[in-house]
């Protein structure tokens, strides 16, 4: 008995392992914290942001003409080539033009003897030789062949096909010795150095959109971005659709754009100079809205709802939920938790670039 007392004893002073003091059961070391998380983030700091209303609509010319002659005839003589950019006044088209111009000889040749006329009768009349009914007479005579002679010309200028301004003529599908009248469309032309895009905008945006506002002309197609101004804003809204038509029109002196290519429009509506920016990519978007992470105090990650304002590619403009001086998570939020320690992370190359103004 005494021998398995002193067993007992031998067993109850063994160590297992465990601490002096520390509960049953407990691993061997004390327990460690998780590291922080290593997270990139941008200091925030006001920015201008330019306030735009969006549309896309579709490049038109805003001067286009179909080009027909006055008045029937043959065609006598083709002064242009397809797709031939011309100068206002241009000679296109000549039609037979010699009836016309004998007209206009003979029209002039009665001119000129009515002057004379009227000149002999005016000398008589100075010296009582001649009564004044005469000379009204003669004065009458003068003014309807002057009157003559302008129409004489008229019927000249009837057979001249111009161009009415500078631009780029379309195809032709006619040749000289080709008889045509008024109702035939000798050629199209077109002036692509000043180019109109038209746009809906909703009800609300047009509120803010006035005449000479500046606006962007995106082209996807060609790559190619334009500025240009608001030249219409419709006085009344579309029934039923609850938009408002507005036109833009750009220049396009390059001629890089073409009619009929989709085209987004930003018209800049206003500025805020001290707006908080943020770059698109650090905004989360989830079923209760937008949020995004910011390091808090004590180097804590911490949530923040977003109430959004404009938005552009690569930029978001933030009207609540974020302040200058907040240090914004861009890089790492998604293995975050609130409260979650935080540190930051070494550069990478391009890192600390800001979120370009709008």
């Amino acid at each position: 008995m005494w021998i398995l007392l002193a067993l007992l004893a031998c067993g109850d002073g063994a160590s297992d392992g465990a601490p002096e003091g520390a509960p049953a059961g407990a691993p061997s070391g004390a327990a460690t914290a998780a590291p922080p998380t290593a997270v990139r983030t941008l200091t925030l700091a006001p920015q201008e942001w330019v306030q735009t209303v969006t549309a896309t609509g579709v490049v038109e010319v805003r001067d286009s003409v179909e080009l027909r002659p006055e008045t029937s005839g043959v065609i006598t003589a083709i002064h242009f080539q397809d797709g031939q950019a011309v100068e206002q006044g241009a000679l296109l088209v000549q039609l037979r033009d010699t009836d016309a111009r004998a007209q206009v000889a003979e029209a002039e040749a009665r001119l000129a003897l009515a002057e004379v006329t009227l000149g002999r009768l005016q000398a008589l009349v100075a010296t009582d030789n001649a009564p004044r009914a005469e000379v009204d007479q003669a004065q009458a005579e003068r003014d309807l062949a002057a009157a003559q002679v302008a129409r004489a010309k008229e019927a000249v200028r009837r057979t001249r096909v111009v161009a009415p301004f500078a631009g780029v003529l379309g195809r032709r599908d006619f040749a000289v010795g080709a008889t045509v009248d008024p109702a035939r469309t000798l050629t199209r032309l077109d002036r692509l150095d000043l180019l109109v895009v038209d746009v809906s905008v909703s009800e609300d945006d047009a509120v803010a959109v006035v005449m000479d506002q500046p606006a962007t002309v995106s082209v996807e197609a060609v790559q190619v971005e334009q500025t240009g101004r608001v030249r219409y804003v419709s006085p009344r809204a579309r029934a039923g659709s609850r938009t408002v038509d507005v036109r833009v029109e750009v220049d396009d002196l390059g001629g890089r754009l073409r009619p009929g290519l989709s085209a987004a429009v930003r018209i800049e509506v206003g500025r805020l100079p001290d707006a908080v920016v943020v770059p698109a990519y650090a905004v989360i978007q989830g079923a209760t809205g937008a949020s995004a992470w910011v390091v808090g105090e004590g180097d804590k990650a911490e949530p923040r709802s977003l109430v959004l304002g404009g938005r552009a590619p690569d930029a978001v403009q933030v009207e609540s939920g974020l302040a200058v001086g907040d240090r914004l998570i861009l890089e790492g939020f998604t293995r975050l938790r609130p409260g979650a320690p935080v540190t930051e992370a070494a550069p990478s190359p391009g890192a600390g670039a800001t979120p370009g103004a709008r």
